[in-house]
């Protein structure tokens, strides 16, 4: 027998896996071509040539023990260089002492939470949001409270406002943000900032702002990506090189802390102790060791833009309602029909894989992504076309 809060948390699952593994059977009864699968965020470009260089260069490097444990922290001389990147964006003084290397950032978000959450405290998440996120708090026997977001898919520091409370420990955020695209300027950062502020000092409780980051490379028309560590002093960024680097399956990522917080000493080592304790133990020894490697090189992140205008144009001239994508690689378009769920379906039917909008919590829309071969975005041209004219009846 199962626990009960599992069993119930499968019904729910995640939209994008049973989207995943629903495509999966239907490639089996249709063939593989015959589908159109924009459902999974996996990266359709290739990691770069440093990376397959430098693997072979550390698999030939003499010396032992190269692949054994190391401190939970990870190898200390990988955590100054991640130090020394987030200093070039933040414009803040960083060493190693402020990262902790992590499997990935799911695993860098669940040991932050468990670090800083009390049972039955509440983490804010403003929708859309990664599905997971729900698991991922509850999993530290805490809450959270969905706050959505404005048309274009914007903080509203209103609601956000309403929704602190005494049991208010965290605000998450996403940004460049999946499922949307959207992309928090300075300015909205800071917005956000002031409402934690004010909470704060409202409810006498440090309340943290964590950022979840694996697509804060991945920018299109000039976006800027604001700094939660200039918005707020008690800050958390979480991220990976999954998606830049095109490395999702080697689950490398890192949770940086605020080099200005008030104890920032003791938040790292619980962060620490929670990597061991929750069973990641540290970061894969091999992938730590090449990303000195990956940021030296200048065109090593991931280029998404020409399958971004490509998918734009798809799916304006088969006259879908989307606002453009800042940064990922999704599009988060309006629903054709007003429950997203029935035309997720149809869409099905005619052998195309997207994920509904309830999913990220935020019914009425889909998400695609277009992290997909060139040649898939041609062919669902015409598909989307007539899925959006059968869903209008016509």
């Amino acid at each position: 027998m199962i626990s009960k809060e599992v069993k119930a948390d499968l019904k729910k699952g995640s939209w994008v896996r049973q989207m995943f593994d629903r495509g999966a059977e239907l490639k089996k009864q249709s063939g593989e071509d015959k589908v159109l699968d924009f459902s999974l965020g996996n990266p359709s470009i290739e990691p770069p040539q440093e990376f397959f260089n430098g693997i072979k260069e550390l698999l030939d490097e003499a010396g032992k023990g190269k692949h054994r444990y190391m401190p939970n922290a990870g190898f200390s001389n990988i955590r100054a260089a991640v130090a020394n990147q987030m200093q070039k964006v933040h414009n803040l003084e960083f060493s190693d002492k402020h990262v902790v290397m992590t499997v990935g950032a799911g695993g860098g978000l669940n040991i932050s939470l468990k670090s800083i959450l009390n049972p039955l405290d509440v983490v804010v998440v403003l929708a859309p949001f990664f599905m997971e996120y729900e698991f991922y708090v509850k999993n530290h026997g805490c809450m959270i409270r969905k706050v959505d977001t404005n048309e274009e898919f914007m903080p509203d520091l209103e609601a956000l406002e309403a929704a602190m409370s005494d049991k208010v420990r965290a605000v998450l955020v996403n940004s460049p943000n999946n499922p949307s695209g959207a992309v928090y300027s300075q300015e909205v950062m800071n917005g956000i900032g002031d409402v934690l502020k004010r909470a704060e000092k409202k409810y006498n409780r440090t309340i943290y702002l964590v950022s979840d980051e694996p697509y804060s490379k991945i920018l299109y028309d000039l976006a800027e990506h604001g700094s939660v560590f200039k918005a707020h002093v008690n800050s958390i960024i979480v991220s990976s090189h999954s998606k830049d680097f095109g490395l999702a399956g080697e689950r490398i990522g890192y949770v940086v802390v605020n080099p200005e917080i008030k104890n920032g000493e003791e938040l790292i080592d619980a962060i620490i102790f929670c990597n061991r304790t929750l069973g990641f133990v540290n970061a894969p020894a091999l992938i730590q060791r090449i990303l000195p490697r990956l940021y030296a090189s200048k065109d090593s992140t991931a280029d998404y833009s020409p399958l971004k205008e490509l998918a734009c144009n798809i799916l304006r001239e088969a006259n879908y309602e989307f606002i453009k994508p800042k940064g990922t690689f999704y599009i988060f378009p309006k629903s054709p029909l007003a429950n997203d769920l029935e035309f997720v379906d149809l869409a099905f039917k005619n052998n195309v894989l997207l994920v509904p909008g309830t999913g990220f919590g935020r019914s009425g829309y889909f998400r695609m992504s277009f992290a997909v071969e060139e040649d898939t975005l041609l062919k669902a041209k015409d598909v989307l076309k007539n899925l959006a004219d059968q869903a209008a009846g016509g």
